[in-house]
């Protein structure tokens, strides 16, 4: 019997290393996205730029594409993608990548004023990630929606918040509601930001006021005004009740 100990404790311990993997929790997926739009002169149609982002599984490719759908303003974007409103599809990718597209889009039928949404297909379902701002066809220009009111400071912002990471010596810090994980807080920063506070890394959010990430709307605030997160450096979100604040500093 003693002989046949080590070879039952080897076998275990390949079932193990085997099975180990399975009962480890894949990491959530994040999706985000942004456009923006722009008149063409002299014609009714408008361009389009969108870039998309998708995270895989942990350790896992996976087969993904993104779309882009046009709506009137007033009537916003729904959660499930409609290809009767389908206006761009990016090609299948199959890692957590990032992907842009560049197109012209006619509105006709929409209204004055239009909104493109934009969409990511992965296992069999598509999300909402993003969207623009919407974009008025008379002036040319986008509209940007009126912000909450902003707070005196960011210190009193944080008020019923939760430190995910404590202030570090250049004042930088990242706080969210108890019922937002720290991981999805850190995932929001980085598609604002970059990944790190002196991240060189471009983001579709980057030079603007106003992005919806992974279903937060974050807008970018200093000394009480609306201005570019790349300028600001410090981002407020909120999704319902839930709420996010970061700021790098």
């Amino acid at each position: 019997m003693r002989r046949w100990v080590p070879a039952l404790l080897a076998i275990l311990a390949l079932s193990l290393a085997l099975v180990a993997p399975a009962l480890i929790p894949s990491a959530a997926q994040a999706d985000s996205g942004g456009a923006t739009i722009s008149g063409l002169p002299e014609s009714s149609s408008v361009q389009v730029f969108a870039e998309v982002s998708h995270t895989c599984y942990t350790g896992q490719p996976c087969d993904w594409f993104a779309t882009a759908a046009a709506y009137s303003a007033s009537s916003g974007c729904p959660d499930v993608f409609d290809a009767t409103h389908g206006a761009w599809q990016s090609p299948i990718e199959i890692y957590g990548v990032k992907t842009v597209g560049n197109f012209a889009l006619d509105p006709f039928g929409l209204g004055r004023t239009v909104v493109v949404c934009l969409y990511v297909y992965s296992e069999g379902s598509f999300s909402l990630v993003g969207q623009s701002h919407p974009f008025d066809r008379v002036t040319g220009r986008e509209i940007l929606p009126p912000p909450p009111g902003p707070p005196p400071s960011p210190e009193a912002s944080l008020d019923g918040l939760r430190q995910c990471e404590r202030p570090n010596p250049v004042g930088a810090f990242l706080a969210a509601s108890p019922s937002v994980s720290c991981r999805t807080a850190g995932v929001v920063r980085a598609r604002l930001f970059g990944r790190g506070y002196f991240s060189t890394r471009s983001t579709p959010c980057e030079n603007r006021t106003y992005c919806v990430v992974m279903g937060f709307r974050c807008y970018g605030r200093y000394a009480g005004r609306l201005r570019p997160f790349s300028y600001t450096h410090h981002a407020s979100c909120r999704a319902g009740h839930r709420k996010i604040v970061v700021d790098i500093g």
